[in-house]
């Protein structure tokens, strides 16, 4: 399998900016959350493998999680309940033409541009001729690379009425399926390139998805993104007075490690051919050390310490990726 290391963290610069100032804001929400939401039905299997929930226990942010013993994903203990799910067209909220334009660019051709790469390095000719799939494709930035590439044939999939509305007006009514039952979508696609981004934590059960990828046929290809557990996870629990971008306890509750990912891949029958190993936890870390300087020291003192952590996190993000600590996995997986 090969492996890549890193991506340049000036391409998510406008997302840590917004970070930064809305950290206090993000911070008082997701508490507000927790409050207004007490988990309280107990998880008896575990969300990946399915099996009686049992391992070991930990609470980070208020909230109690389970790291499964058998597949070593992790997961709430407690469920959410059903009214408390996440609004995601407001998690992620509309953007400028200009904006998801420039969104489109620095995060999503990147990655198209891995997949494609990867895919012919091994032997698999014209990527872009292939039929592909988006499972969760959001407000569309993922679909809007594939056009911008020359991609002839593509659909996403998206359960949120209003984030499916959006990736229409940039791909097209017949190229986005509003479902919230993305097993049987998939099951009933004729693609052979399928595509999921910071989506499978997101399934309460992904058994139905899981089942209609495992019955794809053999030399289909299966790209997908997921948070891991790393330094931004431990940053979030050693600073709670900070918004938690990773396992908040609102939006994310579950989170893979690398043994739950070779879990999936084994339970589905791909077999990992490539994987990107960057993420953004020197730029959690800025956010965090940044406020905390300004409220520890004077202003210039402060401005040094600033100043030295945007220097340096381009360094420190590759020491932390090529260390497999970061919190983000992207894999490119072929059916067996």
């Amino acid at each position: 399998m090969h492996t890549d290391f890193s991506k340049p963290l000036r391409d998510i610069a406008p997302e840590s900016d917004d970070w930064f100032h809305a950290d206090r804001e993000r911070k008082l929400r997701q508490d507000a959350f927790l409050r207004a939401h007490p988990a309280v039905r107990k998880r008896r299997f575990c969300v990946l493998c399915g099996r009686p929930l049992a391992g070991d226990a930990f609470t980070h942010r208020q909230v109690s999680y389970i790291h499964c013993g058998h597949c070593g994903h992790v997961q709430d203990e407690y469920m959410l309940p059903p009214s408390a799910t996440a609004d995601f067209s407001t998690v992620y909220p509309p953007l400028s033409q200009a904006e998801h334009a420039s969104r489109v660019r620095r995060v999503y051709a990147p990655k198209l541009e891995w997949i494609v790469r990867r895919l012919k390095e091994n032997g698999l000719a014209d990527p872009l001729a292939r039929k592909w799939c988006e499972i969760g494709c959001g407000a569309g930035y993922f679909l809007d690379a594939l056009r911008q590439a020359g991609a002839g044939a593509f659909q996403g999939i998206e359960a949120d009425p209003a984030l499916a509305a959006r990736a229409c007006s940039v791909a097209g009514d017949d190229r986005v399926l509003c479902s919230e039952d993305a097993g049987k979508a998939v099951a009933a696609s004729t693609a052979e390139i399928y595509v999921s981004f910071f989506v499978l934590e997101h399934l309460d059960d992904p058994a139905p998805l899981l089942d209609a990828l495992t019955a794809k046929p053999s030399g289909t290809v299966f790209a997908f993104a997921v948070p891991v557990f790393g330094l931004s996870t431990l940053l979030e629990g050693l600073f709670p007075e900070f918004a938690a971008r990773n396992l908040d306890g609102m939006a994310h509750r579950q989170m893979f490690t690398d043994r739950s990912i070779s879990f999936l891949l084994e339970r589905i029958g791909y077999a990992p051919t490539a994987q990107w190993i960057f993420g953004q936890d020197a730029a959690d870390a800025t956010r965090m050390f940044r406020h905390g300087a300004r409220k520890l020291f004077p202003e210039a003192l402060a401005g040094s310490c600033e100043e030295a952590l945007h220097a340096m996190r381009d360094s420190l993000q590759r020491a932390v990726d090529q260390n497999f600590f970061c919190d983000a996995r992207h894999v490119l997986a072929v059916k067996s």
